[in-house]
């Protein structure tokens, strides 16, 4: 039987970070590599992928704070708060440096980790990620969608942290993006929420 990907004691473990018990799953065996998912997913989110990759890499896939079995403390929620937790859980790991890739809010902690703690990232792919949540980086058909998800989120403690960070946040500076250091893939739909012009513009300043 398939193990199931986000729910398996055999695999997962939680590492404590400042108060905050992050949890993971391990797979496979080999160069080590961190999967993160999007916004409102977890673990399970990314579960068709973990399989093939674990046949190649150490594959450790995180639940991000305040998603899956996370820990969400009370107070703002942040995508550096994110970073760190990763950051720490991998320290913990005694993993020097792993290949990242991370989707949509996983591509932002993605960026952010190659920003802050560049070395822990031997290359990162970022799928879907943006710098910034205004019109000149995401799809302006999207805002009245976003209105529509507040207002059934909005009581919510958990889901309304996870929705405000898609309007509030991230907030990284293109020339911070000067000083990743690793390779970067920057991925996204045609069809997808960013703007093909901001990807275009995060490969610029890579």
């Amino acid at each position: 039987n398939a193990p199931k990907y986000g729910d398996n004691p055999k695999a997962g473990s939680f590492y404590n970070h400042e108060g905050v018990n992050v949890y993971y799953e391990i797979y496979g065996q080999g160069k080590p590599m961190v999967l993160l998912h999007g916004n409102g997913g977890s673990i399970g989110s990314r579960a068709a992928l973990i399989p093939e990759f674990a046949s190649h890499y150490q594959v450790i896939a995180f639940d991000s704070r305040c998603h899956g079995k996370t820990d969400c403390p009370r107070g703002y929620l942040t995508y550096e708060q994110m970073a760190s937790d990763v950051n720490a859980a991998l320290t913990h790991l005694k993993i020097d440096s792993a290949y990242l890739w991370g989707q949509s809010d996983g591509g932002i902690v993605g960026l952010l980790m190659a920003i802050h703690y560049p070395d822990k990232v031997k290359k990162l792919l970022a799928s879907g990620a943006n710098l910034r949540p205004d019109t000149t980086a995401i799809d302006p058909a999207l805002l009245p969608m976003l209105d529509k998800m507040w207002a059934v989120v909005k009581n919510d403690s958990i889901r309304s942290k996870q929705f405000r960070l898609l309007v509030d946040q991230p907030n990284i500076k293109p020339a911070d993006l000067k000083k990743i250091k690793a390779d970067v893939m920057i991925m996204g739909g045609d069809r997808d929420a960013i703007r093909n012009e901001h990807l275009v513009e995060m490969h610029r300043n890579i």
